[in-house]
């Protein structure tokens, strides 16, 4: 690897800026995202989509859980521009959880 990039150099290669799409466009897939996780059977809710987990006390806890856990693997990730970052708050109001 260190080779590689000691040629690039010497051939004045420069890297090309990484692509950060618009914040309006990362919005759009997020939110996609999110509305068709909603509908996905996860193994965690026994099979259920949070959809249907959210209509019993125990899925609601579950779904609950499983936002929580994933709000906390979010934030341990480094955010980068661009990076998707899902705002939970969004799945929780379309459950009907807030």
């Amino acid at each position: 690897m260190r080779v590689a990039m000691a040629y690039e150099r010497e051939q004045g290669w420069q890297p090309e800026e990484p692509f950060i799409p618009p914040p309006e466009l990362v919005a759009e897939i997020e939110e996609k995202m999110l509305r068709q996780w909603i509908d996905e059977s996860i193994p965690a809710l026994d099979g259920l989509t949070p959809r249907e987990a959210v209509k019993t006390p125990k899925g609601r806890k579950q779904v609950l859980e499983l936002i929580e856990y994933s709000v906390q693997m979010q934030k341990r990730m480094a955010q980068m521009p661009g990076m998707f970052a899902p705002d939970y708050r969004k799945v929780k109001k379309m459950l009907g959880l807030e």
